[in-house]
């Protein structure tokens, strides 16, 4: 009886033993899986910075260009506006002497009106 007390106190302690080595196994694979995991996210979070880092340059080229864009916008309105205020002097300028062409045209017919008239006279007195 002792024998079988003592056998079944053996057999107890195997399947003991073997139930928590299966348990330690299972704790190993956890721990594995936990630090493939943890690799992925750091691998995640490498990438992620990487990115935002590319994303900050790609910004702050975009903002460089829209700076230069406006200084080349406003340039070509400065200039736009030298030019509207050229056009404008050349179209005052352009109907002043068409003003001053009229009055010499008036002036010139006028003369030419006078010189006829000055002819018949002195043909007239010639005659």
């Amino acid at each position: 009886k002792l024998r079988e007390q003592l056998q079944s106190f053996l057999n107890q302690y195997e399947v003991r033993e073997k139930h928590f080595e299966h348990e330690l196994k299972a704790k190993d694979l956890e721990c594995q899986l936990e630090h493939a995991k943890l690799k992925q996210a750091e691998e995640l979070l490498k990438q992620a910075q990487a990115d935002a880092f590319n994303q900050r340059g790609v910004a702050e080229l975009m903002a460089e260009k829209e700076k230069e864009s406006r200084a080349t916008l406003e340039l070509y309105g400065q200039k736009f506006e030298s030019l509207h205020a050229t056009i404008a002097k050349s179209n005052e300028q352009f109907v002043s002497f068409k003003k001053d062409s009229e009055k010499m045209l008036k002036r010139c017919k006028a003369l030419e009106k006078e010189k006829r008239e000055a002819t018949k006279n002195a043909e007239k007195n010639q005659s």
